[in-house]
């Protein structure tokens, strides 16, 4: 995975949870900030389902979470790297089975749970692993047979967490379950990569619709070496400003662009972001003028690469009333 540079993982296309099957071989979910990583094993029946982050709160370590389904045994594996502030094992096993323990008793569902047993044991690399599981007997009063098992690796400031769910259950299962299981693992002291960072983005943008992405594309951002190539600095700004205006956080990008713009002043995309702020403030005349800025430029964007149409851009779409600058928009071509 490391010998991958920035800008390759940056533009993986929309078919990366099917195509980064074949050709990566593990995956490090790592957090925004701080040291610590859990190495995923990937293979060809390892299907990926869901990639979010969760925000720290004073309700929650935060951290990402990666789905994946064995097509092999059929269980859905799920990992995740969460925040440890009591530096405990035992807190962050506990917090992982009560949360979700809590969701099958609200909404619309209405679970009947099975109590298991909590264990020490070793994970594939013979680090302590913390082990705890329940089985739902019961959905809605109709017979189920769902085996939830988890396992915590815990460094002082993190805990590498797994949670294994297998419908259908039965003791024939435990083998492959058990295997699963401990694949777990957290290597405390590694200092992510730019790279790490990268693709941890490019996989929420993909499979999350961008959600979560900011703080590592703006990590990606920090990390770049000085001597990156200027397109991989150009579509991380651009991926940056995206990822901040889903969050309704456009004006952290202006900073952004307005530096790039110092030193880079030719890029339209740069001039194009401003004008999104701008729209997204309402700022009808500085809007029109940042995109004027950009369509000057629009001849020194890399081969291959189109100025976005504005008018479908849902950023511009507050603007829509003033007929004055939705009339030039309808003139950038």
């Amino acid at each position: 995975m490391r010998q991958l540079c920035a800008a390759s993982m940056l533009f993986l296309s929309a078919s990366l949870a099917a195509h980064s099957q074949a050709t990566l071989q593990s995956v490090n979910l790592v957090q925004p900030t701080g040291k610590g990583r859990t190495v995923l094993p990937l293979s060809a029946d390892r299907k990926w389902q869901r990639v979010t982050y969760m925000p720290p709160s004073d309700f929650s370590g935060g951290g990402p979470i990666i789905t994946l389904h064995d097509l092999t045994a059929n269980l859905e594996v799920i990992y995740t790297l969460t925040s440890n502030s009591t530096h405990s094992a035992k807190d962050c096993l506990d917090k992982a089975m009560n949360k979700d323990e809590a969701s099958f008793a609200t909404g619309s569902g209405r679970a009947e749970i099975k109590q298991g047993s909590k264990s020490e044991d070793k994970n594939a690399s013979g680090q302590p692993l913390l082990v705890g599981s329940y089985l739902i007997t019961s959905m809605n009063g109709v017979k189920a047979s769902t085996q939830h098992v988890y396992g915590v690796v815990a460094g002082r400031d993190a805990c590498a967490e797994i949670h294994i769910a297998k419908t259908d259950y039965t003791a024939a299962d435990d083998t492959a379950i058990q295997t699963a299981l401990k694949t777990i693992n957290f290597d405390a002291d590694y200092a992510p990569a730019n790279a790490d960072y990268v693709l941890m983005a490019a996989l929420l943008n993909q499979l999350a619709r961008g959600m979560g992405s900011a703080p590592y594309y703006q990590r990606a951002l920090d990390t770049l070496p000085a001597d990156a190539p200027k397109d991989t600095r150009r579509g991380l700004i651009d991926q940056l400003s995206m990822a901040y205006a889903r969050n309704r956080e456009a004006d952290k990008a202006k900073p952004i662009n307005e530096a790039a713009i110092k030193t880079d002043a030719d890029y339209p995309m740069y001039y194009y972001n401003l004008a999104r702020i701008d729209a997204d403030d309402e700022r009808a005349k500085d809007a029109q003028a940042h995109l004027q800025q950009a369509w000057d430029r629009k001849a020194n964007l890399p081969a291959g690469q189109q100025m976005p149409d504005p008018t479908r851009d849902p950023s511009f779409q507050k603007l829509k009333t003033k007929s004055d600058f939705w009339n030039y928009l309808q003139t950038l071509k």
